[in-house]
């Protein structure tokens, strides 16, 4: 067992999962108690420090925010799918929007579930403690500065490339070529934030960095081959 993944009670000395509130044995306090998730001080923490941000999750009693995040994941990579669709979009292209949504509401919380189910059962398998829900909560939150292109740059976006932002013909950037590639550029670095985040957060549940790296790029796989697949629904 990884001994980062435990804690010594003061009182009696028995060795606890790192995420324990009370000592199994004597019910001695381990730690403070945190009820609920302060989404404001979490937003901070991941700008300042990611490593007590998440800490703060794993300990968190109550997850929550957790449905509002995945639906926001869910239309940002509805987003990206769109724009990885437009090199391959036909001029009788038809889609219906509520239909799409659905699809990807439903279809990122599968991608979800099987990227927590693999990364809960490779951390298992390294002799790591951990529950499910922690995996799910720090993962899910680690795509946040990804979330914040829908209030950053998509309304930027609209406003400047309208009704061809998602054409080929013409292409957004020949309409404003430089802008479109700062906007291109400040969004890369926003999915580049978040995997490090992604890095961290695994990290968080007491893996070990180069077992939190390779989990983070196998995640990242499967997040990249599901929204290339995704694009189809567009086509």
């Amino acid at each position: 067992m990884n001994n980062d993944s435990v804690i010594v009670c003061q009182n009696c000395k028995t060795e606890n999962p790192y995420f324990q509130l009370n000592c199994k044995k004597c019910n001695y306090f381990l730690r403070d108690k945190i009820s609920n998730i302060d989404l404001g001080e979490i937003l901070i923490l991941l700008i300042e420090s990611p490593k007590i941000a998440f800490e703060k999750i794993i300990f968190s009693e109550n997850k929550n925010y957790v449905l509002i995040l995945l639906f926001l994941i869910s239309f940002r990579f509805l987003i990206l799918s769109r724009f990885i669709s437009v090199p391959f979009l036909r001029d009788d292209s038809d889609y219906s929007l509520f239909s799409t949504l659905i699809y990807f509401l439903l279809s990122t919380s599968l991608t979800f579930f099987i990227i927590v189910f693999l990364t809960n059962l490779i951390i298992k398998k390294l002799r790591v403690l951990s529950r499910i829900k922690d995996v799910f909560c720090v993962i899910l939150y680690s795509f946040i500065p990804s979330i914040s292109a829908l209030f950053i740059l998509y309304p930027i976006e609209l406003a400047l490339f309208g009704k061809y932002l998602f054409s080929n013909n013409p292409y957004p950037y020949s309409i404003k070529e430089n802008v479109f590639y700062f906007l291109s550029a400040f969004e890369m670095l926003l999915i580049i934030w978040s995997f490090v985040l992604h890095i961290k957060a695994i990290r968080s549940l007491k893996v070990r960095k180069r077992a939190s790296l390779l989990i983070s790029l196998l995640n990242y796989f499967i997040i990249i081959g599901y929204l290339l697949l995704s694009k189809n629904i567009f086509i």
